[in-house]
């Protein structure tokens, strides 16, 4: 046997090893589809139809000359919260939890779900986290067929965790249990009642590379969709998951578009219930051959935008 096939032989039985010891459910090889539910705190806006908002001056795309340009501080820009929990500079945040876990097949410039083979709870195992410090960047207010408002909205920065657990989360969910109120928030990647006090293992961690929500406020209710890619920067799933997808845009530069990312996601809004604003999630990704036979599960999930006229 050659050195260099005996290393990689020993390679592989330390992964296999490794991976067991630490999780019993295994991620399946080839492109992977996971479903996941986000609660969320955020910010929203209302402006003159066809302008687009800008952070401050120093934000990518921000042109002082063009008359459709405006920053936040302009007077004709409104900003609220949804509700408790944001921090100062801080445009969202909110609680994550990995439902399923299905293989996939890749369909242009997608992946299509195909099998399920892993739901929450089994083998008594469970993914939470948290994403954190995203901030709008740019807000383009349209007008909708209906006579209301769209409104498009780009930021950066929006950070997340997703740890294993052995137990769920307290009973009700976070819109129907005084445990999970946002305005409990004991730290800036950290919510005490939600992580069973800081128990679990890191599967991933990262930040997004591309943040889009577009949204329909002309019923005064929440309707919107998100497109979101993120990288795995630390965790299990660090080095499982390829630079498959392609950021879409630059969008005048707030964009690295020559970069390639790890997961492409989108989201639909449910519903606005309780404290939190709920949505279900479909990220997509494809993990390494080789590694992605022996790591354990893990999962992207991120984060959606609220908007209310």
């Amino acid at each position: 046997m050659k050195k260099s096939t005996f290393l990689k032989v020993v390679v592989c039985v330390a992964v296999i090893l490794w991976g067991t010891a630490i999780q019993a459910v295994v991620l399946q090889p080839g492109p992977v589809v996971f479903k996941t539910y986000d609660w969320e705190i955020s910010t929203g806006y209302d402006g003159d139809i066809g302008k687009t908002y800008f952070r401050s001056a120093s934000t990518p795309g921000y042109d002082v000359n063009n008359p459709n340009h405006r920053l936040f501080s302009d007077p004709s820009f409104s900003i609220f919260t949804s509700g408790p929990g944001l921090l100062e500079g801080e445009d969202m945040f909110g609680l994550l939890e990995l439902t399923q876990l299905w293989t996939g097949t890749i369909n242009g410039d997608n992946i299509d779900s195909a099998d399920k083979y892993w739901d929450k709870g089994d083998a008594s195992e469970y993914i939470r986290g948290m994403f954190w410090g995203g901030q709008d960047q740019r807000v383009y207010i349209g007008e909708d067929a209906l006579g209301g408002k769209d409104v498009t909205v780009f930021a950066t920065g929006i950070q997340y965790n997703l740890y294993l657990m052995s137990s769920d989360y307290p009973a009700g969910g976070p819109q129907n249990n005084a445990l999970l109120d946002p305005s409990l928030r004991d730290g800036v990647d950290y919510f005490t009642n939600w992580r069973d006090n800081g128990a679990g293992t890191l599967l991933a961690a990262g930040e997004t590379t591309y943040f889009r929500f577009d949204g329909e406020t002309s019923t005064g209710t929440v309707n919107g969709k998100s497109l979101v890619y993120m990288d795995v920067l630390s965790g299990a799933w660090a080095s499982v998951l390829t630079d498959f997808w392609k950021v879409p845009l630059s969008v005048g530069g707030l964009f690295d578009d020559t970069a390639t990312t790890d997961i492409k996601q989108d989201w639909v809004i449910l519903d606005e219930n309780g404290p939190w604003l709920k949505s279900e999630d479909t990220g997509r990704a494809v993990p390494e051959p080789l590694t992605a036979l022996f790591m354990g599960l893990g999962g992207l999930a991120l984060v959606r935008f609220r908007t209310k006229k």
